[in-house]
């Protein structure tokens, strides 16, 4: 089973978290963890919070899901878990964190990374209504 982590600027990964359990329930919700990358925070302060985050199951598997690629959140995680099990979907969307709470737990670290990037690319969508 995966740990999920969402990673973000501001509030963000809280607030998916939150909207997350307005779905999918408030137990399921409880197992996804939040890093924020607040105004308050300095980037030290961030990769502490982060270490301290992998430390607690070092042996893990994580599924990281980040707000920004290539920006301070996901570069961070990148680094403090790069001698970890995991794996970082960017982009992140409440469809793709909804679809991986779902399925965590019955599929391996892999083959959840690999349905997350799908479903993530399927729930974008263009959408115009002529009228």
């Amino acid at each position: 089973m995966a740990k999920i982590i969402l990673v973000a600027h501001g509030d963000l990964a809280v607030s998916f978290r939150d909207t997350a359990a307005m779905i999918a329930g408030a137990e399921t919700a409880e197992q996804i963890s939040c890093l924020c990358m607040t105004q308050e925070k300095d980037p030290e302060q961030f990769e502490e919070e982060a270490r301290a985050l992998l430390m607690e199951d070092p042996e893990a598997d994580y599924l990281i899901f980040a707000d920004l690629f290539g920006a301070s959140p996901c570069n961070t995680c990148i680094s403090v878990f790069r001698s970890a099990s995991y794996r970082m979907v960017t982009g992140m969307n409440l469809g793709v964190i909804l679809d991986v709470m779902f399925q965590k737990d019955t599929l391996p670290l892999e083959e959840l990374y690999e349905s997350a990037k799908q479903t993530a690319k399927e729930g974008i969508r263009g959408v115009y209504l002529h009228t």
